[in-house]
């Protein structure tokens, strides 16, 4: 996957590897070339070179989708914020990855420091943050937190083009017309008819894309795992860790 010496994934937020299709980041400082990914043989290069293998110019692809429709679906996000590979769009993902799903939000990163984790400093707002050691009965209330997000929120967004024969559906996020044969977000939480234009599907709270595709659903909102966690119990602002799992 990489010109490099293979590199552990950075976490595994809330066993996503499990629930979803496995995505991976490697070390801030290492900024990986990505080789071939396993999408078939097409390039979704618009260059005038096609005789490259399949969409190796990204760093990362909605899973799924061919590679028209992957074209199709970057096409509609900011251009700064598509992840080509060695772009501001792939620094962008990498830090909105950390930002956005925290990797000492998941029970199994939690008593380790920020560097052994990313084997780089993790810098949020101009600090080096360090995940602090709780106690086996802290431990255990976020197991169990971990858990609870993950069974009745988490979700990755799926991209589909709408068949021509759709007269039109609404965005959730603008109240704007998405026509047949354009490319829409589906939540399978948020229900099977609710839509968003790519350029839509974010955050309630921060407005960011969600990264990768991947929300947390609560209470009819799609969210970051950041701030969904942050519904639910208060975050430390000195060590950006969500508290009071102990009365």
């Amino acid at each position: 996957m990489s010109d490099g010496p293979s590199t552990p994934p950075l976490f595994d937020v809330l066993g996503l590897r499990s629930q979803l299709c496995d995505f991976t980041v490697m070390p801030l400082e290492m900024e990986p070339k990505m080789g071939k990914l396993a999408f078939g043989c097409q390039r979704s290069s618009t260059s005038d070179d096609d005789s490259g293998c399949a969409l190796e110019e990204y760093a990362w692809v909605p899973p799924g989708l061919r590679p028209e429709q992957i074209q199709l679906y970057f096409a509609c996000l900011p251009e700064e914020k598509v992840p080509y590979v060695n772009s501001p769009g792939e620094k962008h993902r990498i830090k909105q990855l950390l930002y956005q799903l925290p990797p000492h939000d998941n029970e199994n990163w939690r008593g380790r420091s920020c560097a052994t984790v990313c084997d780089a400093p993790v810098f949020l707002s101009g600090k080096v943050r360090y995940c602090q050691t709780l106690s086996e009965e802290e431990k255990k209330e976020l197991q169990v937190f971990s858990a609870q997000r993950k069974k009745e929120a988490l979700g990755r967004g799926t991209i589909k083009l709408l068949s021509r024969a759709v007269m039109h559906a609404v965005c959730e996020q603008c109240g704007l017309k998405i026509n047949g044969g354009e490319i829409a977000v589906f939540a399978s939480r948020a229900g099977p008819g609710v839509c968003w234009h790519p350029s839509c599907f974010v955050c309630f709270t921060c407005n960011e894309l969600l990264v990768d595709l991947i929300y947390f659903y609560q209470d009819g909102k799609i969210h970051c795992g950041r701030h969904h966690a942050e519904l639910l119990k208060p975050r430390c602002s000195a060590c950006d860790e969500v508290t009071k799992f102990s009365p």
